[in-house]
């Protein structure tokens, strides 16, 4: 429909819906910890893990090729919801059906942390976020190294995710600043772009 007539938010809201089932359902276990919720959550993990893609259809060059699995690349959605899947396998992945955590870690390598390290090695040109200066560097790192943390058992691979956003970060996203702190693209995005920083910050500074 995207594609036909420009509208996003029918699929957004559809896509938002899911992604909101799964948090509130982690949320609630972890509120509870009882075990209630842990069927529902097997449910809904596999669910969104069968989705075609995570990325947005707005973010989906040249008529859905990621949809299509024609391409594979992360966007603001994606790795989003990369890190509230992996929150979700890291706190109850000892409760969950082994072979629903087996499933959702996969597609987090294959949609998310894969295709990362390919952009940070060979400069991917379908992951342009990595080197640009707006939003979309701070909140796609923020959320691809929260994805990370939570599922990569390797100390040192974590700490790959973690070099590479702090060097992109200071070396791209910081130039989307002005000198007096401003951001160009206006009051929200600071707000969305830093507040993510932020949340990176906080992430790095509680695994290390």
């Amino acid at each position: 429909e995207y594609y036909r007539n420009g509208n996003r938010s029918r699929y957004q809201n559809a896509f938002s819906g899911l992604e909101r089932r799964f948090i509130f359902t982690t949320l609630a276990e972890a509120l509870e910890n009882e075990g209630r919720f842990i069927n529902a959550l097997n449910v809904e993990l596999d669910r969104f893990c069968d989705l075609k893609s995570w990325v947005l259809p707005a973010h989906d060059r040249n008529n859905g090729e990621i949809y299509d699995g024609k391409a594979i690349y992360s966007d603001l959605g994606s790795t989003l919801a990369a890190a509230n899947v992996a929150i979700a396998i890291n706190l109850f992945g000892d409760k969950l059906d082994p072979k629903v955590v087996e499933k959702a870690k996969a597609e987090i390598e294959r949609r998310i942390l894969q295709p990362y390290e390919k952009a940070v090695r060979e400069a991917y040109s379908g992951m342009w976020w990595v080197r640009t200066v707006n939003n979309w560097n701070a909140v796609c790192h923020a959320c691809t190294v929260v994805a990370a943390l939570n599922i990569v058992e390797s100390k040192e691979r974590r700490a790959f995710f973690l070099a590479g956003a702090e060097y992109f970060s200071e070396n791209y996203f910081y130039k989307g600043f002005t000198d007096d702190g401003y951001c160009s693209e206006g009051m929200g995005y600071w707000d969305y772009g830093y507040g993510n920083y932020i949340y990176l910050g906080a992430a790095a500074r509680n695994a290390t």
